[in-house]
């Protein structure tokens, strides 16, 4: 639905001053971290996730420009190959609630992870099999 703007965690959200009433109601979540001063200071927030995906996709040339092949769309796992000229990228998506394995087809490239939406996770090289945590988005530079 549509929510004023919650800039921050003040009164309104940083909406409105307070004491004013907004015609809309403001969401309750503003003071629980749902706010633009909050969601830009947290390294994890959903706000960063997504800035740095876009980032990602901006500025890697396989991303931007290279031919798309998918090799496993299967059992709620989606793994696909782009490549350009200059790089190939492995991209992984597990859309269920629990852990799966995602297998690389014979002939494509091993990779090292460069980005993920697990935020513990240390860089991982990958030949034959990738561990996807529940949701989660793995994306590896081929070597």
């Amino acid at each position: 639905g549509r929510t004023p703007y919650q800039w921050d965690g003040t009164d309104n959200g940083g909406f409105c001053p307070a004491g004013v009433r907004s015609w809309l109601p403001v969401s309750a979540d503003y003071l629980n971290g749902v706010n633009l001063a909050e969601q830009t200071a947290r390294k994890n927030s959903v706000w960063n996730f997504y800035r740095n995906l876009l980032h990602l996709r901006r500025t890697t040339p396989a991303l931007i420009e290279g031919d798309y092949q998918a090799f496993e769309m299967s059992e709620n796992v989606l793994g696909f190959l782009r490549q350009s000229m200059t790089q190939s990228i492995l991209v992984w998506l597990n859309f269920e609630g629990r852990a799966r394995m995602g297998r690389v087809e014979a002939g494509l490239p091993s990779a090292r992870r460069i980005f993920s939406s697990q935020e513990d996770g240390a860089e991982e090289q990958h030949r034959e099999r990738v561990s996807l945590q529940p949701f989660e988005i793995w994306v590896g530079l081929a070597a």
